[in-house]
């Protein structure tokens, strides 16, 4: 059975490697926290209903994403390419999360405090500070409630990843058959048909490149623009303006005492013996060898060698079972109870938890404390100017929406009321753009027909923190590009394509030849090509083009004193003969033990990656499915 999954999931490695390289799609359905614009559905999963503005948020991060990856090579992906990508991407954690909800899968509030705890974003001094967590989430544009949502889902489909993956194992003679595989090296030899050494020969005609553009019209249009006007209300820049005295600050400190005073936090380490509570024979096991590192420790060992000798948890065994400085909520209560309750250097009873059985050292206590206020100055002028900036930016938000809407054929009035500059985007399109042209609510706004029309938008929340309001500056209709705008460009085309074509057709008349029985140094020599003698090499090696080495490891062990041979066209359009002469395997007995395991966790990952897949596609066969293609 596992074997057969695993040939079925081989077809939709193409689409994992679209989704390894997709956004974060755990933080999809997070606009529901922040408000949306007009309700515009561009999707329904068995149901549930993806709008518009969410789908564009995640296509814009996606294309930063790409750009930020690829820089200049980012033209490659295609918008078709990165729009499908983004909609799969919907798709499958949508999908995901339905399929948890139907096994039963949860994540309950205790667990998602303890995650939220253990965040080094939100800890001061080691300790999980909630004023910290609220200040860092405003500033980010998140509330609690948002944040928390996506981070309960990002965690339940992870749940049932894990559930799915860590059942997998792999045998000796998978690893001994991976390791053969591995270290294989063959002997390849070579011949490349440039591309670039007939484009001189090649000729295109005026109707050659007419013809081209009357058949691509779609290919040669401007990109319908805009340049907006815009102004920009956020917390963060009125408080930025704020100069509060120090008087004021002072009693603010006063006022908030608990926002600066630091947790208790606890350092222990602890020595595992995973178990799964269910098993009971596993769990009397795990009882069993807790109890007699325990009398060792009794008897004068060593904590921290006993846990590099005997802890599961990989994470700390390494560090003699230290797991640093905590507070309370972060690990599980049992362990917690246990922690609170034993003094420095004090060695705890066994503690049975969902993990298994711990026993436990205390290493430290730092008790908690309430910062001066002038070490805790800085954040409190941050605080201060927060929480003022807060205040004045609900008070100018009214004022903004009542304006823009009573005088919708201009900003400045507002911007006057507000003591507010009028800003301006470069032009952009109906991708998007940089700048605030980024954001898929704008660019949704700025080509509305009421936007387009010349009416100031809606005010556009653009998180909790921050409003924003626009109007077109100017609007450039998209428009056919003339043909002698583009007639060299097409030309450029045309010769490459068919120079491409040229090369192939050798390079496919040169692999003939050699099958024929021709020797390959003479079908080289016939037409003027180089030949590169077999060579050695194994599956990295980088003296070889990757698109010739894929070939030549990708071809069939030709049988002794024979060769096998096949052609590949190359990323630049050049096209080349891979002539195969022999195989030599790796030898398994070489690899040291190791080695054999990380081989083994290689399967073990790849075997439960596959079923991972194997259940997306599962759960993507049997859904319902419903794009809306004209609305996105």
């Amino acid at each position: 059975m596992l074997q057969d999954i695993r040939e079925k999931a081989q077809g939709w490695i193409a689409w994992a490697i679209v989704i390894l390289i997709s956004i974060p799609f755990a933080l999809w359905g997070i606009n529901s926290y922040f408000g949306s614009g007009a309700s515009v559905t561009v999707m329904e999963i068995n149901g549930t209903e993806v709008e518009r503005g969410e789908f564009q948020q995640l296509y814009q991060q996606q294309r930063r994403q790409f750009e930020a990856l690829l820089g200049n090579n980012s033209g490659q992906v295609s918008e078709e390419m990165l729009r499908e990508s983004v909609l799969e991407g919907i798709i499958r954690n949508q999908l995901l999360l339905q399929g948890a909800a139907d096994a039963g899968f949860r994540i309950g509030d205790e667990q998602l405090a303890a995650r939220i705890h253990a965040m080094s974003e939100f800890q001061s001094n080691g300790a999980f500070n909630k004023s910290l967590y609220e200040s860092r989430l405003r500033g980010g544009g998140y509330s609690p409630a948002g944040f928390e949502a996506s981070l309960r889902s990002g965690m339940l489909t992870d749940q049932v990843e894990t559930g799915i993956t860590v059942t997998e194992f792999a045998t000796p003679l998978e690893v001994d058959d991976a390791l053969r595989l591995r270290d294989q090296r063959r002997q390849v030899g070579f011949l490349t048909v440039a591309a670039g050494s007939f484009t001189d020969r090649i000729t295109v005609s005026d109707g050659d490149i007419e013809q081209y553009y009357n058949d691509n019209r779609d290919r040669y249009v401007t990109e319908e623009q805009v340049k907006v006007s815009y102004l920009d209300l956020s917390v963060d820049s009125i408080a930025a303006q704020l100069q509060p005295t120090e008087a004021a600050l002072k009693a603010y400190y006063e006022a908030h005492l608990d926002s600066y005073r630091t947790e208790g936090a606890r350092r222990a380490a602890h020595i595992l013996i995973q178990a799964d509570p269910k098993d009971e024979e596993a769990m009397a096991a795990a009882r069993q060898k807790a109890g007699d590192l325990l009398a060792q420790l009794r008897d004068g060992a060593d904590f921290g060698a006993l846990a590099q000798a005997n802890s599961d948890d990989p994470g700390s065994a390494g560090q003699g079972g230290d797991l640093g400085f905590f507070g309370r909520g972060v690990m599980d209560p049992a362990f917690e109870e246990a922690v609170y309750g034993l003094q420095p250097d004090e060695i705890s009873e066994p503690v049975e938890t969902a993990f298994g059985v711990h026993i436990i050292k205390l290493l430290d206590v730092r008790p908690g404390a309430t910062k001066s206020f002038e070490d805790a100055l800085d954040q409190v002028r941050r605080d201060y100017a927060r929480h003022e900036a807060e205040t004045e930016f609900y008070e100018k938000a009214e004022t903004l929406t009542n304006l823009a809407y009573e005088q919708p054929d201009s900003l400045q009035p507002a911007a006057d009321a507000l003591g507010m500059s009028v800003q301006g985007t470069d032009w952009f399109g109906r991708e998007g753009g940089t700048g605030i042209a980024g954001n898929p609510r704008v660019v949704e706004a700025a080509f509305s027909d009421e936007v387009l029309n010349g009416n100031n938008s809606e005010v556009l929340e653009l998180d909790a923190n921050r409003y924003l309001v626009l109007r077109v500056q100017e609007h450039r209709p998209s428009a056919p590009q003339p043909l002698e705008t583009v007639r060299e460009d097409i030309r450029a085309t045309l010769v490459q394509a068919r120079a491409e074509e040229r090369a192939r057709e050798l390079g496919q008349q040169v692999l003939t030849a050699i099958r024929d029985g021709q020797a390959p140094e003479a079908a080289a020599a016939e037409h003027s090509l180089k030949w590169q003698p077999p060579a050695t090499v194994g599956r990295n090696a980088p003296e070889l083009d990757p698109a010739v080495l894929r070939t030549a490891f990708a071809m069939p062990r030709p049988q002794p004193g024979a060769s096998a041979t096949d052609g590949v066209p190359l990323p630049d359009g050049d096209y080349a003969v891979v002539v195969l002469t022999g195989v030599v395997d790796g030898d398994p007995a070489a690899a040291d033990a190791g080695q054999r395991r990380r081989i083994t966790q290689q399967l073990v990952r790849g075997f439960g990656d596959n079923d991972y897949l194997y259940y997306n596609e599962t759960l993507r066969a049997d859904a319902e499915v419903v794009i809306r293609r004209d609305n996105l």
